[in-house]
């Protein structure tokens, strides 16, 4: 009921109001956003209950990916929250986790001008935002402060755009090592398509040494701290089949925790700017990409389906039909709500109930 009213409001008084200040410049929408959902974090108490409104009973919707504990299998994507300010206000609306970033070693500014644009007549959104981030030391200041969360949370790291592809693991084990005890699980991001010559580390052999390397300094910390901690790729949605497929064996051959499939598609606006594409228009590529992943993997580790999960339908799809154990949601907010991840999460939990009452 609580989301459905939240929906209500946002759709009578907000949502128009909104799309009109921000038509040239998307990324004025999500500040906005960003503003508000920050105010929780001066009362975790309220987001407390907030959250247990929008989760619901948590006892049949709970799941393990990733080696951790969702209250629900309904996550937010990375690209959200960058730079971990608004974890309570987030957590309020009912998400099982939150994956925060990209986060970088150092802070970067990202691209300049309009970076964030709406594809006209669709709910599809491009972005060209260039890793901006506040970098590791303060997200890592900011997550001590927030202390122990009564939910998961996965830092998305990238590498910062001047460093060379050679020196990119140094990088991703820095951020890894700086914020071990903090989170709950790292995704190697290797697919953006805003940060030139990234893409090049999806090639199996540069995956495969990134990947080890990444893994023995888990196991390293987790010999040290007793905590371990996830270890999940995240590949592009447009990339070859067999790029695709090789990318998923490699990780299966070193042993990652999960896949989060996946990042943006790259298109070009006509000045031959690069962008990355998220929204609806994603969802079949996102199923026929993670139904390959599943083949290839079995039950050997998590997938989770992200790009184009729009509605409860296409999460249940993508879970009970491509194979994913969660969904992760991004772009689809502002089209449809605030109350999105709880209606999905609804949903599921009516599926189990009838699925009980069946047999």
């Amino acid at each position: 009921m609580l989301a459905q009213l939240l929906d209500l409001g946002y759709h009578r008084l907000i949502k128009e109001k909104l799309f009109e200040q921000s038509k040239d410049d998307a990324e004025i929408a999500h500040r906005k956003a960003m503003r508000s959902l920050k105010d929780l974090n001066r009362h975790p108490w309220l987001a407390k209950i907030l959250r247990w409104r929008m989760c619901g009973d948590t006892h049949y919707t709970k799941k393990r990916i990733f080696g951790c504990m969702w209250d629900n299998p309904v996550g937010l994507a990375a690209g959200f929250d960058k730079n971990a300010e608004a974890l309570w206000g987030l957590a309020a609306l009912g998400f099982g986790s939150l994956d925060i970033g990209a986060v970088l070693r150092f802070k970067q500014l990202g691209n300049k001008g309009v970076r964030m644009k709406r594809v006209p007549n669709s709910e599809d959104i491009n972005n060209r935002m260039g890793f901006n981030s506040h970098g590791c030391r303060k997200v890592k200041n900011r997550l001590e402060h927030y202390g122990q969360l009564p939910f998961p949370v996965g830092i998305n790291i990238g590498k910062n755009k001047w460093t060379p592809l050679l020196s990119a693991v140094d990088d991703y084990c820095h951020v890894l090592e700086e914020l071990y005890e903090l989170v709950d699980w790292f995704t190697i991001n290797v697919s953006s398509p805003n940060t030139e010559g990234l893409r090049v580390l999806q090639e199996a052999g540069r995956l495969r040494q990134l990947l080890v390397a990444v893994i023995q300094l888990r196991n390293t910390l987790w010999l040290q701290t007793g905590l371990y901690r996830g270890i999940v790729a995240k590949p592009a949605n447009d990339l070859p089949r067999e790029q695709f497929e090789a990318f998923v064996c490699v990780c299966k051959e070193v042993g990652v925790d999960g896949l989060i499939i996946g990042n943006t598609c790259m298109v070009q606006d006509d000045q031959g700017v690069s962008w990355g594409r998220s929204g609806p228009s994603l969802f079949p590529l996102v199923m026929e990409k993670v139904s390959l992943a599943r083949t290839v993997v079995g039950s050997s580790m998590s997938v989770v389906a992200c790009g184009g999960i729009n509605s409860s339908d296409r999460a249940l799809a993508a879970m009970e039909v491509a194979g994913a154990d969660g969904v992760q949601l991004l772009s689809a907010l502002p089209h449809k709500g605030p109350g999105l991840p709880a209606r999905i999460v609804d949903s599921l939990r009516m599926r189990a109930t009838l699925s009980r009452i069946g047999s």
